[in-house]
């Protein structure tokens, strides 16, 4: 019992027995022949009682002494173990860096390499590390609805895909566990493949409409916490769309004064051909008659219009947006040597920037036209006076050209141009793979609900070549060598405006066709 005593002393605690013994000193009633025997026998009580309790609580000073001191120390030596805590100046992010030199541009069957790079400014706990390419068709249009205007919009995701970069693969009977990334710059390589479809090329137009090609990286936080997003990279999408054989062609028509009565020149324009690729040549000729002896071909000019339209299908009928854009425009100042017929040759060449190929998509379409401007003067007799404004005949001639964007001797320079289908009737989908693979493997491909070919001929071949599977059997193939389906997915939504500047009127007709 020595060291509470002597740890008690060392602290230098008040003794209990000096702080309870003091009484106030008042002697006059106490009995003086008593007090001797009361004061021997107190005191040797109190003593007894006052060791007891000195005794434990030396005990216990003595205990929390050595705990504060221990504590203290270790405390002291692990913050000093500790590294510097890193200055985090802006949060986590992730990107995507493409590995081309140049614009990234899809086409069927093209293969897309990559990196996901994900700069960790503290440690991440994280899931997985997915990345998502999805194609996106929208459209939105105002539309008058008295006293107000209404901002229908709909949008159609074609296919979405993504993969795992990083972590464990997702189960629907497992919970995924999470892992930690330190602070610092982490890479994950993606390779993907573009399935040989023809879906629509990528726009913007007209205003608020729009085909685009996204890619997002996503890091999936732990336990289902909120993820890091990057931002959306748009990559434009090219289809393969070959030009048929040069077939040449011939329009003819009339054309009619303001009155839309009175005809007063007969045209014809005869085409080497009927589509076109970027970077040719066009070549026309155009052959005119006037119909009055007294008429001449003054002016003549040409504008290569673009066009794009856009429909939407409500309740009440059918909206449409159109816009056009010019591509090519030429004006002469006139006709020389003509008496009311002339033969006249065109010779442009198409230009590549803005110039995509024709098509046509659930809501929106793609075509161009050739405007002939031909301006007709009537003078009189042989002096070749001018008579009056209103003897100044104008008309517009369209001649509708196709755009592809190659040409018919080059098709056997792409691989596999015959098997390209159209996404319409496909369900085939762009396709991640291993980044260490040059291709994805040519390995028999399992469709959405674990079926491929080679089962397929198991299940129709007599006998059977095996046993069926059992009923909690699993896949035996990768995720990423199982082929998905496309599903489109459709959005439809719409809200009120105040301001209702650039709306269209709906026409009552209800088809979805163009």
């Amino acid at each position: 019992m020595s060291p509470p005593l002597t740890a008690t002393t060392t602290l230098q605690y008040p003794s209990p027995i000096s702080t309870t013994t003091h009484a106030p000193s008042d002697s006059n009633n106490v009995d003086d022949s008593r007090l001797p025997q009361q004061s021997s026998n107190d005191n040797h009580h109190m003593q007894q009682q006052q060791r007891q309790r000195g005794r434990s609580r030396g005990l216990s000073l003595t205990i929390t002494g050595a705990n504060t001191g221990t504590s203290s120390s270790n405390s002291n030596n692990s913050t000093s173990s500790l590294p510097c805590p890193p200055k985090i100046a802006q949060p986590s992010t992730v990107s995507i860096q493409f590995d081309c030199t140049q614009q990234l541009v899809l086409r069927p069957g093209r293969i897309v390499r990559g990196t996901v790079i994900l700069h960790a400014t503290r440690p991440i706990h994280a899931t997985q590390i997915r990345i998502k390419l999805r194609a996106e068709e929208m459209v939105a249009i105002r539309v008058k609805d008295k006293p107000h205007c209404c901002l229908h919009k709909v949008t159609v995701v074609h296919f979405e895909v993504d993969t795992k970069v990083w972590g464990h693969e997702t189960s629907a009977f497992v919970l995924n566990t999470w892992q930690t990334l330190e602070p610092g710059t982490h890479k994950f390589p993606f390779a993907l493949k573009f399935c040989n479809v023809n879906f629509p090329p990528s726009v913007n137009e007209p205003a608020g409409c729009s085909i685009q090609y996204l890619w997002t990286a996503h890091v999936d936080g732990a336990a289902f916490q909120p993820s890091i997003r990057s931002k959306q990279y748009s990559t434009p999408f090219r289809p393969i769309i070959c030009a048929p054989m040069p077939v040449p062609c011939a329009l003819e028509d009339w054309l009619y004064k303001s009155d839309m009565r009175t005809p007063y020149a007969y045209a014809k324009v005869l085409l080497s051909k009927q589509v076109f690729c970027p970077d040719d040549w066009v070549d026309i000729q155009l052959e005119i008659r006037c119909l009055p002896s007294d008429m001449i071909i003054s002016d003549l000019g040409y504008t290569l219009k673009k066009h794009h339209d856009a429909k939407l299908r409500l309740q009440q009928g059918t909206a449409y947006r159109k816009d056009e854009s010019v591509i090519v425009y030429e004006t002469h100042t006139g006709v020389p040597g003509n008496d009311g017929e002339a033969r006249i040759p065109l010779h442009f060449r198409l230009p590549t920037r803005g110039v995509s190929p024709s098509f046509t998509s659930r809501h929106l379409r793609v075509y161009y036209s050739l405007v002939l401007h031909i301006e007709c003067r009537q003078q009189q007799g042989s002096t070749g006076r001018l008579l009056k404004k209103n003897n100044i005949h104008k008309a517009d001639l369209v001649v509708p050209i196709a755009i592809a964007n190659l040409q018919h001797d080059q098709m056997l320079q792409v691989s596999n141009l015959t098997a390209i289908q159209p996404y319409q009737t496909s369900d085939d989908v762009p396709m991640f793979f291993d980044p260490s693979l040059d291709e994805p493997p040519s390995t028999p491909l399992l469709t959405a609900n674990g079926t491929g070919a080679s089962s397929l001929l198991q299940q129709n071949s007599t006998p059977p070549l095996q046993s069926p599977p059992n009923y909690f059997s699993l896949h035996t193939l990768p995720p990423q060598l199982r082929k998905q389906k496309r599903v489109e997915r459709t959005t439809h939504t719409s809200h009120f405006l105040t301001d209702s500047t650039d709306t269209v009127d709906v026409v009552d007709v209800l088809d979805d066709e163009w």
